[in-house]
């Protein structure tokens, strides 16, 4: 019976239908020292984001909408002005704590060890 659900999912990924969620990892270090090391889990209605080192004390997120980022010509040029202007939401999580969020749509998570405005490819503006 896993092997079926397995199939059935690989079979369902292959056509663009994600049911199984997506993991974002974003770690960084100098000398062997983490500045940022930031895990989120998210899967269709649930997030959970946890900030398990950060050289600040916190991991600051800024989360946009994923047709922002997908790498779509169409879609960087289509509500660009909404991509740079109104991500989905800013919170911060303290170093060792994570937080859960529902009911967010599709989206693509930037996070740094500073409260800073960036751009939906993560990158500082």
């Amino acid at each position: 019976m896993e092997t079926l659900i397995a199939i059935i999912c690989f079979a369902l990924s292959l056509v663009g239908i994600d049911i199984g969620g997506t993991h974002f990892i974003e770690r960084s270090n100098r000398d062997g020292v983490d500045l940022l090391y930031s895990q989120v889990d998210a899967r269709p209605g649930m997030a959970r984001f946890r900030c398990l080192r950060s050289a600040s004390g916190e991991c600051h997120y800024t989360l946009f909408p994923r047709k922002c980022v997908d790498g779509n010509a169409a879609a960087a040029t289509h509500g660009a002005a909404d991509c740079l202007m109104r991500p989905i939401r800013r919170f911060a999580v303290a170093a060792g704590g994570e937080r859960e969020l529902n009911g967010l749509p599709a989206f693509q998570p930037c996070v740094a060890p500073q409260a800073a405005t960036t751009a939906p490819d993560c990158t500082p503006r």
